[in-house]
């Protein structure tokens, strides 16, 4: 027995050992560290949870009313339908007596009765649908004339917003304006600018994913200087320690790079790149979803580095 628990222990570390391995081969090793995004974060924090099959089909009922009380209306038996089953049922008893024996007296007579009742039914149907339908009490001062959907509605007003210039501003010398001058500046929409060169900062945005690679691959440290603030480099530093001084190889078999935003703020630009993708770690497939955080000053003394990891699966 104590053989036995010593044999599952040796192997549960040995499989942790091997996880951690298996998690620094990557460049970061598939972890979320550095400079992150708070206009990402906010975004992933505001994205509602999926909801499953069964919580989905309350809420569509009872967002439908309408639809729900039409699909009942419709479901609803005719009132004909009882009258002419009871009518053939007994024609079904009339014609079961005389089969019977039970004379044809009997079964006249259940014939007769079952004819005028029938009879009876049509006259009332014919009636009712002779005189039309009759109003419904309660709505005295409604029109008469039925309108067509939204002949009087008015429009709904447009909300305003930050965007909008001048128009919510106050005025020159006014109370509002005394109070908007220590007021701290809407920060700026998170997007892409007008006229940035989308296409080659990805492209070169790629690029520097692989020479990345490459240089934690073989643990080049002037590589990977070259690339990032010098907080990330620190960090990717720790990370090689821990992994030992090995290599690996890695190669890119697929990668899709989406610029989310460019965050500006008073002394630099932090531009999300999204890289999705497939890559073939030392022979063995690894998938990528994940946000590099490149930075760059305000004043353009350096270029794009890497200041940041922040995985999305």
């Amino acid at each position: 027995m104590k053989k036995w628990l010593v044999g599952a222990m040796i192997g549960l570390v040995a499989a942790s050992f091997a996880f951690d391995a298996e998690a620094q081969r990557r460049l970061g090793g598939g972890k979320t560290f550095g400079r992150q995004s708070q206009q990402l974060q906010q975004q992933r924090q505001m994205t509602p949870p999926q909801q499953s099959p069964q919580q989905a089909a309350p809420a569509q009922q009872a967002a439908n009313p309408a639809a729900t009380a039409g699909a009942a209306t419709t479901k609803a038996a005719s009132p004909w339908r009882g009258a002419l089953m009871g009518l053939a049922a007994g024609l079904g008893l009339a014609a079961l007596a005389s089969w019977l024996g039970f004379g044809e007296t009997l079964a006249a007579i259940l014939t007769v009765v079952l004819l005028g009742l029938a009879i009876a039914l049509v006259i009332g149907f014919v009636l009712r649908r002779l005189r039309g339908p009759q109003p419904a009490y309660g709505t005295a001062g409604a029109p008469s004339r039925e309108q067509p959907i939204g002949y009087d509605a008015q429009p709904a007003p447009v909300a305003r917003t930050s965007m909008e210039p001048a128009a919510a501003a106050a005025r020159p010398g006014s109370a509002m304006d005394e109070f908007m001058r220590g007021a701290p500046a809407a920060p700026r929409p998170w997007g892409v600018p007008a006229g940035f060169d989308t296409d080659g900062f990805l492209a070169n945005a790629k690029s520097y994913y692989g020479r990345l690679q490459a240089a934690w691959d073989k643990g080049d440290l002037d590589e990977l200087a070259e690339f990032t603030t010098h907080e990330m480099f620190t960090a990717l530093t720790h990370e090689l320690r821990a992994r030992g001084g090995g290599t690996s190889r890695t190669e890119i078999v697929t990668l899709d790079a989406t610029l989310l935003g460019i965050e500006t703020s008073a002394t630099d630009h932090l531009a999300s790149v999204r890289f999705t993708g497939t890559l073939r770690v030392d022979g063995e497939i690894e998938q990528v979803d994940e946000v590099w955080n490149l930075v760059k000053p305000v004043d353009g003394k350096t270029g794009w580095l890497l200041a940041g990891i922040q995985q999305l699966s």
